[in-house]
């Protein structure tokens, strides 16, 4: 457990900053769910027949409004603004990448369209990770040792079941690319079907559950720090 002196470089959260947190994380923590379901269903958007995106964007502009909404706090740490940052970036990647989903339909074995899709499932790897990064930094301002372990714990699983495996299936397919001469696009597409690219998949729902369990733990933190301040002041 942190000590008082640990947090005195910190800043003094008020009621309003208590609010902000609540009410981002509130949006982070939709925003994962309805991503998912979205994504799944394969649901889109067209533009007069001529270019569409699958509808989770939304939950992609849900996570960056939930974003915007923890600025309006004062950082709680000095390294708040940079992670928010990093996450904002990655969340506009996000929306980059969504046209290649079809595209990659289209041409499943374009080498160039199957790399961007490993690209944006790194990215949301990655942001998961930076999302657990936040959940740290309100355990650390509230010198919760518990939490902070949780959520570092979530953090690593993060690398270990979706990263690792991502990581695996790409070399992987490269090195069969290269070894039979074939498009690395026209591999991954044979190679999904396959019964372990499942198991994949299948690792990816513990991190998932880890990470909307601490995000929603940040959230109840947050009014429950508010409810606090209020009582004092």
């Amino acid at each position: 457990m942190m000590t008082e002196t640990e947090n005195q470089h910190e800043r003094v959260l008020h009621s309003q900053d208590w609010v902000a947190l609540g009410s981002g994380f509130s949006r982070l923590l939709w925003s994962i769910p309805i991503g998912l379901l979205l994504f799944s269903g394969m649901l889109e958007f067209r533009f007069f027949n001529l270019f569409r995106l699958p509808s989770y964007v939304i939950a992609v502009m849900l996570y960056c409004w939930g974003l915007m909404v923890l600025l309006k706090a004062s950082p709680p740490t000095s390294r708040w603004r940079r992670l928010i940052r990093v996450s904002f970036v990655l969340a506009v990647l996000l929306l980059y990448f969504a046209p290649f989903l079809y595209w990659w339909q289209w041409r499943p074995a374009a080498d160039h369209f199957a790399v961007n899709i490993f690209a944006m499932l790194f990215t949301i790897t990655f942001l998961l990770w930076t999302l657990n990064q936040l959940v740290e930094e309100i355990a650390y301002y509230l010198c919760d040792g518990v939490f902070l372990a949780e959520a570092r714990l979530c953090r690593w699983s993060v690398a270990l079941f979706m990263f690792a495996p991502l990581m695996a299936y790409f070399v992987h397919g490269l090195w069969n690319a290269a070894r039979y001469s074939l498009p690395l696009g026209q591999y991954i597409d044979a190679v999904r079907f396959l019964p372990f690219a499942h198991w994949i998949l299948a690792m990816f729902i513990l991190p998932l559950t880890l990470t909307l369990t601490m995000v929603w733990k940040a959230k109840s933190r947050a009014w429950r720090a508010l409810e606090a301040t209020e009582q004092v002041s």
